[in-house]
């Protein structure tokens, strides 16, 4: 009996569409910046990574071979989360669907 009402009350509860505040667009563009600026850093140190990869095993210095390498990974790593995370937003955003 209880869980019957309970049930009747939930489905009365209106569900409305979501709608953004005064001021998003300023929000999402703050986000798109970050966004840019973030895949930037991993893109600069890829390079500056491969750079030093390239320069540690061109002169022997092993160390700076292997730190450059794991600049590389490290990277890589950076933009593979960026990009997840991004997806995943979108899609929570947006209500994770196709079309």
């Amino acid at each position: 009996m209880v869980a019957g009402a309970v049930g009747e009350a939930w489905a009365q509860v209106p569900d409305p569409a979501p709608t953004a505040p005064p001021g998003a667009d300023r929000i999402t563009t703050v986000l798109g910046w970050a966004k840019w600026v973030a895949l930037a850093a991993g893109a600069l140190g890829g390079i500056v990574g491969a750079g030093m990869a390239w320069a540690g095993q061109s002169r022997g210095m092993a160390g700076q071979e292997e730190q450059g390498k794991k600049m590389v990974i490290a990277a890589l790593a950076g933009a593979l989360v960026i990009g997840v995370v991004i997806v995943l937003v979108n899609g929570v955003f947006t209500g994770g669907g196709g079309n």
